[in-house]
This record gives structure tokens, sequence and C-alpha cells, in this order.
């Protein structure tokens, strides 16, 4: 009678018949690394604060995620020290062509307004030690308020479209619900959104308060940009 050894049970362990979930199934991932994937491919961003589970999954087989990220033509970027992850389209050198998964979508004048003033705010709480900084949902729209064209007159519209920021960096993983109505956790995805070497340069885009600085924010918030999935 013939003896396997650990090394070969472990193969035939991760054969397609031990690891099928469904009827039919051909997959070749665990449970675990087929919910990590998902996750990321559904995410912008994915966040060891809101996704733990699919984030520590994410860390112990990222090789085999990465591999199947690239069969996609995508990459993966972690982030472990802030717990953030996500994944960025891979372009072709030269005159090849690689078929897009994503699409560049830039952030709108309020949102870039908004991210502007998050990531000071976040700075600054970490340095006066704080561990968590928070923001109430008045505060956001101020911050967008103070930028607001005075020749503008669509103030309804224009609160519409700030409201619709808050939701959106929300959306993002950059802000997080808190057990407060209307207060948000700013998270450690600001920094990786927003690094400081280009919050100065929106900084000077956005000008002075009340002048709105649409043609310089406009180019600015272009590149300032996140990637989506259709």
């Amino acid at each position: 009678m013939s003896q396997h050894h650990p090394e070969e049970r472990g193969v035939e362990d991760q054969s397609p018949a031990s690891l099928a979930l469904f009827d039919g199934d051909e997959g070749s991932l665990e449970l675990e690394q087929r919910e990590a994937l998902v996750a990321l491919l559904r995410s912008q961003v994915l966040t060891a604060a809101r996704r733990p589970h699919e984030f520590e999954a994410l860390l112990r087989h990222r090789a085999v995620l990465t591999s199947r990220l690239h069969d996609l033509f995508l990459d993966l970027v972690v982030d472990a020290e802030r717990g953030v992850a996500y994944k960025v389209q891979i372009r072709a050198e030269g005159s090849a062509h690689f078929p897009a998964l994503l699409r560049d979508t830039a952030y709108s004048r309020e949102e870039t307004i908004l991210l502007v003033h998050l990531r000071q705010a976040r700075l600054v709480g970490r340095a006066a030690g704080e561990e968590h900084v928070f923001i109430d949902l008045e505060e956001c729209l101020e911050a967008i308020e103070r930028f607001r064209p005075e020749h503008a007159t669509d103030v309804a519209g224009d609160l519409a479209r700030a409201r619709r920021a808050v939701k959106e960096l929300q959306a993002a993983g950059v802000l997080a619900g808190t057990a407060t109505q209307d207060r948000f956790a700013i998270t450690s995805v600001i920094e990786v959104v927003l690094p400081v070497t280009r919050l100065q340069e929106l900084i000077e885009a956005l000008g002075a308060p009340g002048t709105g600085g649409d043609t310089l924010l406009s180019h600015a918030s272009s590149e300032l940009s996140e990637e989506d999935h259709d």
C-alpha cells in the first residue's frame, strides 16, 4: 500500500474537485480567495477597516490574486500599513493595446474640493496625535460652499451636488459612517487617493475661497481621477 507525503496530500487537496463550491465548479481558488477577489473587483478601494476578512485573505494570498488580476490586465496595489488595497489598469507600452476593464473617471469639482479639505483635516488631526479624525456633514458642505463662485445662482443645485460629493466619497471609502448620524471618520484611503505631493497643487488650483478656481481645478481634478469598473 503506497503512502503519500504531506506535500503530495497538499497538492491533492488543491485539486479542482476538492475546491468545488457548486455543481460544475471548475474554479481553482479557495473560498476566501474568491471572496477577496470579488471584493477587489467590486470596490474602488478595499480596506481592512471595512472588510477585514477579505483584506486579511488578500494579504495571505496576494500572489495568486495578483496573478488572477493580471489575467484581466489589472494590477494590485497594497498598502498594508494603511490597510488599503486597490486595483489599477495595466497600460500597454508602445503600439500594443490591452483591453481596459476599468475606466478613468475624474472627480467632480465638489468632490475635489472636499478631498482637499478632508486631507488637510486628517493631516492636522494626526499631527495632533488623534488616532481617528472625524468630520460632520455640515462641515463638509461648508467646505464646498466656501469655494462656490460669487456669480453662482443655483443654490439648490449646488447644495445637491455638494451632498452627492459626500455620498460619493463615502461610497469610495474615504469617509466612513459612525454611530452618530451625519458624522464620519476620515479614513486612511484619503492618503492613497490624495498624496501630500498632490495636495499643494490642488490647493493652489483652488485659489481663494469664492473664486471657484474653475479652469485650474477642472484640469487638476481630471488628473486626480479614480479608476472604476463598468
